[in-house]
């Protein structure tokens, strides 16, 4: 049995990249590196990771 990526054509994986980057664009720094690089998720489940820092430039 096949996962659905598995299943996924280069198409439905482009378009679902380009909703999740439209998405993620309107955050700013802090909420995109609790949300999109698992910040949140690693201090939930009290694991001993962090998210890396958002690269600025100088």
């Amino acid at each position: 049995m096949k996962s659905g990526s598995e299943d996924e054509t280069c198409e439905v994986h482009e378009e679902e990249v380009a909703v999740n980057s439209a998405i993620l664009a309107d955050l700013d720094d802090e909420a995109f590196r609790q949300i999109a690089l698992g910040e949140t998720y690693f201090r939930m489940l009290d694991l001993p990771y962090r998210a890396p820092a958002i690269c600025t430039s100088p």
